[in-house]
């Protein structure tokens, strides 16, 4: 990414760059529940479209209930506990929650950074698969018990890893305005793609998630 962009900056591209951060637009209408799509910012120049992805995922913050959630991968997290694998806060019915978490250790979950498992969908909910995303160590804070660096790498890495679907909920701890700002920052750079100089067909055809919700 960093070669791609201008050497030198003005000052009014500075300020361009800032206005149209796709982290910055969403969370500057972070309790809409509308739509936020990011728009080709005018710094890029128009020499350099042939080389950079469209890149545009539609990042929507949802308030209401994410059983109604319209996503092919509902995400959930799930921390390195001192005892094994946690399952993090999440909108799962009680007989549900239990039931993923009494189950986390016969699957492989250890809460690890970037461990990615994929299960079939919860009765109840619209996503065909349920994923969990491992986050790292607990670390005791009071809104979940990871760190909001921790919470921002894993739905980056959820969003990367799950490239193959066309929209995604993260379902991760985000009860507070610093939560949804990591979350929906690891999202937006974990979408981010650039296969021009790839050699692998396959890795060129490749699209980044379309679709994510918050």
């Amino acid at each position: 990414l960093r070669t791609a962009l201008p050497v030198r900056l003005s000052g009014s591209q500075h300020r361009a760059r800032a206005r149209h951060s796709p982290v910055q637009m969403i969370l500057d209408r972070i309790d809409t529940d509308k739509e936020v799509r990011p728009i080709r910012s005018p710094w890029w120049g128009s020499d350099r479209t042939d080389v950079i992805n469209d890149f545009q995922p539609a990042l929507t913050a949802v308030s209401g209930s994410v059983e109604k959630t319209d996503a092919d991968a509902l995400v959930l997290g799930v921390a390195k506990g001192p005892e094994g694998p946690i399952l993090l806060p999440n909108p799962l019915a009680d007989k549900a929650d239990k039931s993923v978490a009494d189950s986390l250790q016969a699957l492989g979950a250890s809460g690890a950074a970037d461990q990615l498992l994929r299960l079939p969908g919860v009765d109840g909910f619209k996503s065909e698969t349920l994923v969990l995303i491992g986050v790292g160590p607990l670390t005791g804070e009071p809104t979940g018990g990871v760190s909001l660096e921790a919470l921002r790498r894993a739905a980056g890495s959820a969003v990367r890893q799950l490239s193959s679907a066309d929209s995604v909920a993260l379902a991760l701890p985000a009860s507070s305005a610093e939560q949804v700002s990591a979350i929906a920052e690891g999202a937006a750079i974990g979408a981010y793609s650039f296969n021009h100089f790839r050699s692998s067909e396959d890795a060129k055809s490749k699209t980044p998630v379309s679709e994510i919700r918050i």
